[in-house]
Parts: structure tokens; sequence; C-alpha cells
């Protein structure tokens, strides 16, 4: 992977241009295989393209925007229109998974969302809506095997259970 692709740590993305305004805009093009989300087949005909653009993690303090030339396409074997997708990049989203995940960071860090927000010019209630996002992922991630499903209570248990003090010495 050149240099330039893994700073931006998108795979199959060809970078174009460079622009440096208000946001750091990186221009690019997806040079990945294009597969229909239907069917997966790779018989497919460009109807139009557009511009797409996405918030990216930061450099530095320099706000990023990754504007992708997209395409829509029709697939000649199931016949169904769709938008093409990218790696890193859900759809309908404004902001890749890298850039969720930073605003995820900081704000788990102890900035508030207030000041998140007018730092990073996204509103308090996406960064609420991406914080419980991850929340729930870190969640999904434990490992619940060792906890038992259905707790069983025999008498051996109530026993010890009402004697305890008494038969301590004798307790495993």
């Amino acid at each position: 992977m050149p240099a330039r692709q893994f700073i931006m740590g998108l795979p199959g993305f060809k970078i174009i241009e460079f622009k440096q305004d208000r946001f750091l805009e990186i221009f690019v093009k997806y040079e990945g295989e294009r597969r229909c989300i239907h069917c997966g087949s790779v018989d497919l005909r460009t109807k139009d393209s557009f511009l797409r653009r996405v918030r990216h993690a930061s450099f530095g303090d320099k706000l990023t925007r990754i504007n992708i030339k997209a395409h829509k396409f029709k697939c000649l074997d199931c016949g169904k229109y769709f938008n093409q997708r990218f790696p890193g990049i859900y759809p309908r989203k404004r902001a890749t998974e890298k850039f969720r995940q930073e605003v995820y960071r900081r704000h788990t860090d102890g900035v508030s969302q207030k000041k998140l927000s007018h730092r990073v010019r996204v509103g308090q209630a996406a960064i609420e809506r991406w914080s419980q996002d991850y929340l729930k992922f870190e969640e999904s991630k434990q490992d619940r095997s060792r906890w038992p499903r259905v707790l069983g209570i025999d008498e051996y248990f109530f026993k010890y259970l009402y004697l305890g003090p008494l038969l301590n010495k004798y307790v495993y």
C-alpha cells in the first residue's frame, strides 16, 4: 500500500487531489472491486456518477472531508439498480467509521458533547447516537459464555445457607 493510501486508511482508494480550505479536502477515486449488492455479479452497467462527501478522521487539528466519485449501477444479471458501496463507509452515512470512532473516543475521554460538537462540527445528537452505537458494540464483544443461562437451586445449598456460621469450618 503506497504511503498516501496508508495515511488515509481506507483500502482501494486512489488519491487524486488535496485542497486545504476550512477542511482538508481529499478528492479520491475508488479502484476496488465493484459487485452487485443484491446478487454479487460483476456484470454491471454504469448509469450515472455523482460526488459523495463524507467526513474522515482528523489529521492533527485539521478536520478532513473525503470527496468520492461514486456511481449508480444497473446489474445486468438481476436487473436491479443500486449506488456504489465503499469499504469503511456504511450506506446512508455521512462519515467514515474512523471518524465516528474518533468522535466516540474523544467523548469517552471526557470531552463534553457541546465542546466536541463545536470542535468537529457535528451535531450533539449525532455524537450521542454514535456513542450509543459504540457502547452497544463494546457490550456485544463481552464474553457471556461463562455466565449460566439457568440457575439451579438444590437442597444442599440451602442446608449450608441456613447453617452457615455453625458449619463454617466444614465448608470448602
